[in-house]
């Protein structure tokens, strides 16, 4: 009646002539809804009925006439319809026993106690959904991101896989060299995740290489270190777009990022198992990353990238490059994009 249309909405009826049944259901709405409801009879059925909700007990009048014409019904009336519950309405030619009357003028009476008393668990439902959408948020966004600042690196001559792969095992192609289950719905060029702005190579345009995999037990073809990707400034924070394939233990170091400021000196960043990084089939929990892309290919309908930020406790100095060294485990890392953010 408010014009808004009813969800997972269902009605069916059972006819047995003399005796029919209706069922309905608004399965998806969060709140009571007031429904008009028409039901249009065989032209053959002139029979008189009693309308009653059996859940209820509330045998429906109109305008104190307790049986209704095949015209009266549809006519239509107005219905209250509560929230994920099934309605059961009857026609019957017999009066219903133990129930009580009630006109059916009074249905928008009935519906609007039915809201207030639903309120507070419409209250509540809708703070825990925020609370649940707000947690997912920050499960997506790195904080204090300065985009302004940000230099994503360019990994071209570092890259040694596509995300496409043709044929499983053969040590050419894409991802991790698993034929179809590879990473072909990846986005490319310049994107914003997690808060990030990340370039994600396009293979096309570098000999078709985008990706940088390194070695584990399961793909021991793979570098155990990529070394000297060229940074040459100084650095706030710096954010790896980055996953893993395989299920190394939790906590069990996959990688590591050495960076080498200009002065020699270096600073390694370990990435573990369940918290810095996370597997890249479904949706990893993670306590140092954030989830920052979502895909899925033809195996899995979730697939996903993660960020993590390093905050440079040596800000003041310029690095010189980037080392990303394997831990050989039963993990194989997969490194997409890096993005240096300078200081303010």
């Amino acid at each position: 009646i408010d014009g808004r249309a009813l969800t997972g909405s269902r009605i069916d009826m059972i006819d047995r002539g003399s005796f029919k049944m209706i069922f309905m259901v608004a399965m998806n709405d969060l709140e009571p809804r007031l429904a008009r409801i028409r039901i249009d009879l065989d032209e053959k059925d002139r029979g008189k009925y009693y309308l009653t909700d059996v859940i209820t007990r509330r045998l429906y009048s109109r305008k104190g006439e307790k049986l209704w014409s095949a015209e009266n019904l549809k006519q239509g009336f107005a219905l209250p319809l509560p929230p994920q519950e099934r309605v059961l309405l009857t026609l019957s030619e017999k009066e219903p026993e133990n129930c009580s009357i009630v006109d059916i003028s009074e249905t928008p009476r009935i519906f609007q106690k039915m809201v207030r008393q639903a309120l507070p668990r419409i209250t509540a439902y809708k703070e825990k959904e925020r609370q649940r959408m707000q947690k997912e948020y920050e499960r997506r966004h790195v904080k204090g991101v300065l985009p302004e600042k940000c230099i994503p690196l360019d990994l071209r001559g570092a890259a040694n896989m596509g995300f496409k792969d043709e044929v499983s095992g053969d040590q050419k192609g894409g991802w991790f060299d698993q034929g179809s289950n590879d990473f072909s719905s990846m986005p490319l060029g310049n994107h914003v995740l997690a808060n990030v702005p990340f370039h994600i190579i396009d293979p096309k345009a570098n000999n078709g290489k985008a990706a940088l995999i390194l070695r584990g037990w399961g793909r021991s073809y793979f570098p155990e270190k990529i070394s000297a990707i060229p940074v040459g400034m100084k650095a706030n924070r710096i954010y790896f777009l980055h996953t893993f394939g395989w299920d190394p233990p939790k906590d069990a170091l996959v990688l590591t990022y050495r960076v080498v400021y200009q002065d020699g000196t270096v600073r390694d960043i370990p990435c573990r198992a369940g918290n810095e990084i996370g597997g890249w089939w479904g949706i990893p929990v993670l306590k140092s990353a954030k989830i920052a892309l979502e895909c899925k290919n033809v195996l899995s309908s979730q697939i996903n990238l993660q960020c993590f930020a390093w905050k440079n406790p040596d800000p003041e100095k310029a690095i010189q490059s980037i080392d990303i060294i394997s831990a050989v485990s039963d993990a194989v890392p997969a490194v997409v994009a890096i993005t240096v953010e300078r200081p303010e």
